[in-house]
């Protein structure tokens, strides 16, 4: 897999360019990409939950690692479909789960923090965000499914990062949104309880 990856990147990201002026020019086209996103997301889901993570930083495929986060950033932003965007941010919510910062691990514990600094400041935004969009809508099973990943992605967060979450996106990430202040202080306070109930399991 390590010496395959990097070309088999290349070619999905041919495949699928970003759109020019941000939209696609023909309803086939959006088909066509939805289809490939699919299948790229489920290949980087079956990487991360097989525990072979540590290829998408090894010396060989590491510089490209950084277009794979944004790859999926891009999902939570773009795609058509809840089911996609649950996708993405489950390959995330894996990651933090197995890329945790208090332990050893077959990671450097630098490229762990700078992983765990992008998915606080650029994904945890986009997937807020996405919440907002027409396409969420509360009724549908899909959405439902995917606001629960959301809450894993932060439960897992916040077993990391503590306090140190809960004023980072209280005074950088989540203003910017701008989100209802109920909304915010309803997040600041859940999460310590999140971890507290952890500790206390």
């Amino acid at each position: 897999l390590d010496p395959n990856l990097v070309p088999f990147l290349r070619r999905v990201f041919e495949l699928m360019p970003p759109p020019a002026g941000g939209e696609l020019s023909a309803p086939h086209e959006a088909t066509e990409r939805a289809s490939v996103q699919r299948l790229y997301f489920l290949f980087l889901n079956h990487i991360v939950s097989n525990k072979l993570a540590p290829v998408l930083v090894s010396p060989t495929n590491a510089s490209h690692f950084e277009q794979v986060l944004n790859s999926i950033v891009q999902g939570l932003v773009e795609a058509p479909e809840p089911a996609i965007m649950k996708s993405c941010l489950a390959i995330i919510t894996l990651l933090v789960q197995q890329w945790q910062l208090g332990a050893e691990g077959d990671v450097d514990l630098a490229v762990r923090l700078a992983f765990h600094d992008f998915v606080v400041r650029k994904v945890l935004p986009a997937a807020v965000a996405s919440l907002r969009t027409p396409s969420f809508d509360a009724r549908d099973a899909n959405s439902n499914r995917y606001a629960a990943e959301i809450a894993s992605l932060l439960f897992g967060l916040a077993s990391a990062r503590g306090p140190e979450l809960v004023r980072v996106l209280v005074d950088e990430v989540l203003p910017p949104l701008a989100l209802p202040p109920s909304a915010v202080q309803g997040l600041a306070a859940a999460l310590p309880a999140l971890k507290a109930a952890e500790d206390a399991l």
